[in-house]
């Protein structure tokens, strides 16, 4: 298991980001796969979802992401 950082965590518990690119001319048949403490996950989401946000701005034709950004199905965690 690759961490970014040596946090423990159970291989249950951790985010994935990966990719797998096929004839991209800068990346050709690379392969990635990092998983991701929570606080790491969140702040690659963060990262995402601000780059979103910029480009929204000046192109009007992208949605703003929501607190849901990336999200697929279940619900929001509640606020403390």
């Amino acid at each position: 298991m690759l961490e970014v950082n040596d946090n423990d965590m159970k291989l249950d518990e951790c985010g994935e980001l990966s990719a797998k690119w096929g004839y991209a001319p800068s990346e050709d048949g690379s392969a990635y796969h990092l998983d991701l403490c929570h606080d790491c996950f969140k702040f690659a989401l963060s990262t995402l979802r601000d780059k979103r946000r910029s480009l929204a701005i000046v192109n009007k034709e992208i949605d703003l992401p929501g607190e849901d950004f990336g999200r697929i199905g279940g619900h929001a965690p509640k606020s403390k």
